[in-house]
Formats: structure tokens, C-alpha cells, sequence
């Protein structure tokens, strides 16, 4: 509803957050990309928007505090990841280290309630979910949406919602499913409590 903040954590240039600004009343934009960030700032720089009310970080999110090894592909490339351990990065991509954080530190910092969370951090979604669960037991979240990448499996970020008693859905041709092979194959997924999916319907 018009008023409401909203979390988008892997934002590239913030794009959804923009297309819902004159509706918001303040969001939270996490990127790990510096050329993602800065471009993001000047979006919002551009188009008015107060950054005492939506605040552009530049971090990636994980499941606890520490820091990462990210990528660098040039520019805002939404190929940019966070290197495991053990993984090295592609033919001709620099590295850079930096700061961790999780959502629900940012959050508690900057004193925000948000109803609705876009998370897209290129395979790193589950652990930046694990770092926002305080906030999402607190009731203020109506809807997350978040991706699965393949070929990684979806039963870890099913057994996650399951724990929380959130449903998971997708949308075939515009409609919403809890198909489980629908889930599987879709990237995009959607999860929501009970009571506010049974108003999607």
C-alpha cells in the first residue's frame, strides 16, 4: 500500500525500486556492485528522491557479517557473483573484497519495517535470507520474491519457508501455482504467510 518500504537486495541499478517510488515511502537498496551503486545513486539523485529515505548501500548481504570475495566484470553486469571457497573467477574478471552485512542489521539500523523484500543475488539468495529472518518473523513482510538458480536444488530454500510456515509460489502465464514442478523450473518464485496468500487468490 502507497507508504510502504521496501528491501531490494542485489538492486543492479534499482530499477523495480524506481518503478514503484512515487508508492514507497522509503526503501532499502543493497548491491555489491561499486558501477551498480553509483548508478543506482544517481538514479535517485535524478528522479528526487531523499536519501534519508531510500538508502543505497554499498555491501552484499549474506547470512551473517563478514566479508566476500565479488566479482568484477566492468560496469553494473548483472554476472558479477560472490566467489565460494575454492572457486575462482572467470578468464579476464578482477576480484574485489568486501564488506558483508545482513539485511536484518541494515534494517535495525535504519529503523525499517519493510512490507516487501526483492531478493536477486545471483545464487546467494538463501544465505541473504538467513540473514533477514528475524525480520521476517516480525510480521511486517507480506511478500518476498526471490530466484532459484539452476541447477542448484530447490528443496533447501523450500525447507527454509516450510520452517517459517510461509507458502512458496510461482506464476504460469500469469497465474499463481504451488505446482511443485512448476516451483522447480520456474527462476522466479515468490513467497508469502499464509493469510496474505490466501488474498492472492
Amino acid at each position: 500500500k502507497k507508504g510502504a518500504t521496501a528491501v531490494e537486495g542485489g538492486c543492479d541499478v534499482g530499477a523495480r525500486t524506481w518503478a514503484l517510488a512515487d508508492l514507497l515511502g522509503g526503501a532499502l537498496l543493497v548491491d555489491a556492485g561499486a558501477t551498480a551503486v553509483q548508478r543506482t545513486r544517481e538514479h535517485a539523485r535524478l528522479n528526487g528522491l531523499p536519501d534519508d529515505r531510500f538508502h543505497v548501500i554499498h555491501k552484499a548481504v549474506g547470512a551473517t557479517p563478514g566479508t566476500v570475495t565479488f566479482t568484477d566484470l566492468g560496469g553494473a553486469s548483472t554476472l558479477n557473483r560472490v566467489l565460494e571457497e575454492g572457486q575462482t573467477a572467470p578468464v579476464g574478471a578482477r576480484t574485489v573484497v568486501l564488506e558483508r552485512t545482513t539485511i536484518d542489521a541494515e534494517l535495525q539500523r535504519l529503523g525499517m519495517r519493510p512490507s516487501y523484500m526483492k531478493i536477486d543475488v545471483e545464487g546467494q539468495d538463501l544465505p541473504a535470507l538467513q540473514g533477514a529472518v528475524a525480520t521476517l518473523k516480525s510480521g511486517c513482510v507480506r511478500l518476498v520474491k526471490f530466484e532459484h538458480n539452476h541447477p542448484d536444488p530447490v528443496e533447501p530454500v523450500l525447507a527454509f519457508w516450510k520452517k517459517l510456515g510461509w507458502l512458496v509460489f510461482t506464476l504460469d502465464r500469469e497465474r499463481i501455482t504451488q505446482e511443485p514442478a512448476g516451483i522447480e523450473r520456474e527462476m522466479n518464485l515468490f513467497a508469502a504467510p499464509p493469510e496474505v496468500f490466501a488474498q492472492l487468490h
